[in-house]
């Protein structure tokens, strides 16, 4: 794990790089356009004031795979789109396990600008070294009175509305959270037995089942297979908030909008749905997990 002191450095060396690279493809480009010796000249001078900056790029304070990766860099700068191609290999479609929408992993740009640290929109374009994946990874500790008996990890299908409420919730970024949520249990011992989070917690310590996005996706195109640990909405009588992990998948069974997996933690999730009474069971922390970012 890098501190903020060491994303901030590789920011500035990343903009150096960068800056090179740029240099690099005008003088490719002004060599090739040369047509007398002045010109020759001039780009003979500007390739000298670039190989003076370079040792720069090695000093004593960067490690052997600082300059390995440098060199590499350099090396790669005059194909044009290289970069581009292998970085948009993070932008593939891929499928959740059992199928249904097409994810996307999303990669965002880091800078260090005007003494912040910047995180850019998301882009198929590269044009820096330094990128970090977009949070797509939650998590929940799950106590009994005030025992921690662990935390479930859980990957979101983020391009669904529900995953992106679910998160929004997770990380408290509305107000709510879900810190202090009790569970219930569907289908206790049968097929498609799910632990429940019927309602999250509200800033004054009220709970609440309301939704707090619209358009909430339900059936039709994003339903999907009824599998264990699956992460799913769930519905009481009409369309809610509710969401549920599933503990006991049904063979050729259908959840109304899956929008997530349980990555790890499911041993977690199956003690507290065998603890009596589920009521003593609940949410004592939860958040976002902090992606890695990306160097080519």
């Amino acid at each position: 794990m890098h501190t903020i002191a060491e994303i901030k450095h590789l920011c500035q060396e990343s903009s150096h790089l960068h800056g090179i690279e740029m240099e690099l493809a005008a003088l490719s480009k002004e060599s090739q356009e040369a047509r007398n010796i002045e010109g020759v000249l001039v780009i003979e001078a500007k390739v000298k004031t670039l190989q003076e900056e370079l040792p720069k790029l090695f000093s004593k304070d960067n490690t052997a795979a600082d300059i390995a990766t440098k060199k590499q860099y350099l090396a790669a700068s005059d194909k044009t789109g290289e970069k581009s191609s292998a970085f948009s290999e993070d932008y593939q479609q891929r499928l959740p396990p059992g199928g249904g929408q097409a994810v996307n992993t999303y990669w965002a740009r880091l800078n260090y600008l005007d003494s912040r640290l910047l995180l850019h929109t998301p882009s198929s374009h590269t044009d820096s070294l330094l990128y970090m994946k977009l949070p797509t990874e939650v998590f929940l500790q799950v106590s009994i009175r005030n025992r921690c008996l662990g935390r479930v990890y859980i990957r979101l299908w983020c391009h669904l509305r529900r995953a992106q409420h679910f998160q929004a919730i997770c990380n408290g970024t509305l107000g709510p959270t879900y810190v202090g949520a009790s569970f219930t249990i569907s289908s206790h011992g049968q097929e498609r037995e799910a632990l429940d989070i019927p309602k999250y917690v509200l800033p004054n310590g009220d709970k609440s089942s309301k939704v707090l996005m619209t358009e909430l996706e339900w059936g039709g195109r994003f339903t999907g297979p009824a599998n264990e640990g699956v992460v799913m909405g769930s519905c009481h009588g009409e369309d809610t908030h509710g969401c549920g992990i599933c503990t006991r998948g049904q063979p050729g069974g259908t959840f109304k909008c899956p929008f997530g997996e349980v990555l790890s933690g499911m041993d977690i999730v199956k003690a507290a749905i065998n603890h009596e009474p589920i009521s003593e069971v609940t949410i004592s922390d939860c958040g976002l997990v902090i992606p890695e970012f990306f160097q080519p």
